[in-house]
């Protein structure tokens, strides 16, 4: 088996390909039981895998639905001699059997999903391999190329594979120590299993599992009822197939808490597919305001005239030294754990808007955060996630400044719907974890200079295309955060 891994994925840090790495060690270790070589080849895909395949009857991939991801694949299935099988794991039911229409809303796309759930719905029986391949040599399969294979021993360590690559190191590793160290998630199966566990059961310490209450309790961030499998489904550390089978079984063996498990089914499978099912909708502009609906887009461009109550730079952002503390505590979650609780990372998107000139402004600002900082940024949950802030699949609300027809989120609101103290405990819950982690927090980032920003796009145009991208233009995702960045306030 063969993980091609490339030291410049769009908007990844050092923080992700750590997490990555985590759970590919435990691949390695796991396949090695059952007798299967894995090896990690540094290099840009689809390159070292087309050297492979030569070698090879035929090329199983999993699936990718982000335009990179695709684009690889395309390359794959173009450059490799033999035949190329994509197989989807990251979600239950096959996404081309829901994309023979554009669903809008989930409430569309959600009946047309479950018609298909119980089909697809099955546990993976794992069978004995008749061949092994662990003294098969890699490099020999690799065979020769333009530019020689360079194996990473995960063997070293973590940390070890993380010196030999060159990645951009200003994200780090989310913080741990002391009573930082509940909050810092770490990769692999293992651990994706034990938080499943904690969320199903109580925890030392804590007198009820987090499915407790959850239809009702799960959007409150100080009862801390998130089950924080979202990195490990991104990464693939878990498969969404063996979650939903437990929260099934889980279910039918308590029935008491058949409404907790309905809700939370609802964000595992029908949003995380609804989230695919919208990428690939919109393969050019799911990461700009032009993938909003036309109501909502127009509303915001009305409205960018509009006195703001303050407009803040990128930076006073990013290091959350704004006036509102219950926005600053989310963004500090974000920075230190590399996670940010749901219902407020919806609050936190949505006060962007009224602190920036233009819904560009906004929008590149949220999804380049959104990107930089959560561990399972970069996919289509996150694309999707903060389209929604922005009007995707949302319905019209009466006209009001700033925001036009688009749902407000207010200060107000939250300590109206959660009470001010619980508010408040969640915010010194986060003051205490910054106090834990000083000094291993990021260094003040440095920002482009605008003639240098300026500059790159009168040579590429503001949408750069992946190819461009992946030919090392711009160390960027496609979501062009430096297009709209000149244009709030140097710092």
């Amino acid at each position: 088996m063969l993980f091609c891994l490339t030291d410049a994925y769009p908007e990844a840090y050092e923080r992700h390909y750590a997490f990555m790495l985590e759970g590919l060690a435990e691949v390695a270790a796991d396949l090695r039981e059952r007798g299967i070589r894995f090896a990690v080849v540094r290099g840009e895909a689809p390159g070292p895998i087309v050297a492979a395949s030569r070698q090879a009857g035929c090329v199983v991939t999993d699936c990718g639905y982000t335009r990179l991801l695709r684009l690889w694949r395309q390359r794959l299935g173009e450059q490799a001699p033999v035949a190329v099988f994509e197989v989807e794991g990251e979600v239950v039911v096959p996404s081309k059997l829901l994309t023979d229409r554009h669903d809008s809303v989930a409430a569309t796309f959600r009946p047309r999903l479950a018609r298909l759930v119980k089909q697809y719905l099955v546990d993976v029986v794992a069978h004995p391999v008749s061949i092994k391949s662990l003294e098969l040599d890699p490099l020999l399969v690799l065979g020769s190329n333009d530019t020689p294979a360079v194996l990473l021993d995960l063997d070293a360590g973590v940390q070890s594979v993380l010196g030999a690559l060159s990645v951009d190191r200003s994200v780090p590793r989310v913080c741990a120590g002391g009573d930082a160290a509940d909050e810092a998630l770490r990769g692999g199966a293992r651990e994706a299993k034990r938080h499943l566990q904690r969320f199903f059961s109580s925890a030392e310490g804590v007198a009820e599992p987090a499915i407790e209450d959850y239809a009702v309790k799960r959007n409150n961030m100080c009862l801390r009822k998130q089950s924080h499998l979202s990195p490990y489904l991104h990464f693939g550390h878990i498969s969404v197939v063996a979650v939903a089978l437990q929260a099934q079984a889980f279910a039918a063996s308590h029935p008491r808490h058949e409404r907790n498990v309905h809700v939370f089914w609802d964000e595992l499978v029908i949003r995380r597919e609804f989230a695919v099912h919208f990428v690939l909708k919109h393969p050019k502009d799911y990461d700009i305001p032009r993938c909003l609906p036309a109501w909502a887009l127009a509303g915001l461009r009305e409205h960018e005239g509009d006195t703001r109550p303050r407009i803040y730079t990128a930076e006073q952002m990013e290091k959350g030294k704004t006036d509102d503390a219950y926005w600053n505590a989310a963004q500090l979650e974000m920075v230190i754990t590399g996670k940010m609780h749901n219902y407020l990372r919806m609050y936190w998107a949505k006060q962007v808007i009224k602190w920036t000139q233009s819904v560009d402004q906004a929008y590149a600002f949220v999804l380049h955060q959104n990107n930089k900082w959560e561990l399972d940024g970069r996919g289509p949950n996150g694309f999707a996630g903060v389209a929604w802030c922005f009007g995707h699949a949302d319905t019209p609300f009466p006209d009001r400044p700033i925001y036009g027809p688009v749902r407000c989120m207010t200060a107000s609101g939250l300590e109206k719907k959660f009470e001010k103290s619980s508010i408040e405990r969640y915010v010194k819950r986060i003051l205490a974890l910054r106090k834990e982690v000083k000094g291993k927090l990021p260094a003040p980032l440095a920002f482009a200079r605008l003639s240098a920003v300026s500059n790159f796009f009168q040579r590429t145009g503001p949408h750069t295309p992946a190819a461009a991208i992946t030919a090392g233009v711009l160390p960027l995702s496609p979501s062009a955060f430096s297009a709209f960045l000149p244009r709030i306030p140097a710092p």
